[in-house]
């Protein structure tokens, strides 16, 4: 077993702070109408479908949002105003997810954290036993499934295990080298592979 002595490169949660967040209920039903603000800025009445996806009420095509209200009601994508990790022009705090279109996005954090990635990925040695679990990532947007595999492909020792409920195909890699899981949910992935150790 080998393992990285550096506690700096222990990726941390500050989980008070995460549990004191004040996050609205995204308790949206199917069939509901709501307001959602669409990429081109503006605000479009929408219907919620029974997958939670959000279609245009005049003319019932789907739509991608960076807000989803109830009429007159706040975003239930962001946190409420006053929240302890407040941003520095005083909006309330965002996820720190990237989404298309999305101009408002702050990547300070998210730079952060590719660079302690990669800084921690130079400290494995390149003969090092690796093994990188990738739990959930699509094919529709590959970016997660590609940063796994090419990882994977700089550490010839390294196993990695693809966990999908629908596509857990691995291609580029050895067989040899490669475990995918179809067809379970994450938690019951993950505690397969657990009880596996």
């Amino acid at each position: 077993e080998q393992v990285v002595p550096d506690e700096e490169a222990i990726w941390r949660t500050d989980d008070e702070a995460i549990a004191s967040l004040d996050v609205p209920q995204y308790d949206i039903a199917p069939g509901e109408i709501v307001e959602a603000r669409l990429y081109n800025g503006s605000i479009a009445e929408c219907i919620v479908e029974e997958d939670l996806t959000l279609k245009l009420k005049s003319s019932g095509k789907p739509v991608r949002a960076l807000a989803v209200m109830r009429p007159g009601g706040e975003d239930l994508m962001r946190v409420r105003e006053g929240s302890p990790l407040p941003t520095k022009d005083g909006l309330p705090t965002r996820p720190n997810v990237l989404m298309f279109g999305d101009y408002g996005v702050k990547c300070d954090r998210i730079d952060e954290q590719s660079e302690r990635f990669q800084a921690w990925l130079q400290k494995v040695p390149k003969d090092g036993k690796l093994v990188i679990i990738e739990v959930g990532a699509g094919t529709a947007v590959q970016t997660i499934r590609y940063i796994g595999e090419n990882t994977a492909k700089l550490y010839p020792n390294s196993t990695f295990i693809r966990v999908n409920l629908e596509d857990a195909s691995v291609s580029g890699l050895p067989s040899s080298r490669t475990i995918s899981i179809e067809g379970l949910g994450a938690l019951a992935a993950l505690t397969a592979i657990d009880a596996q150790m």
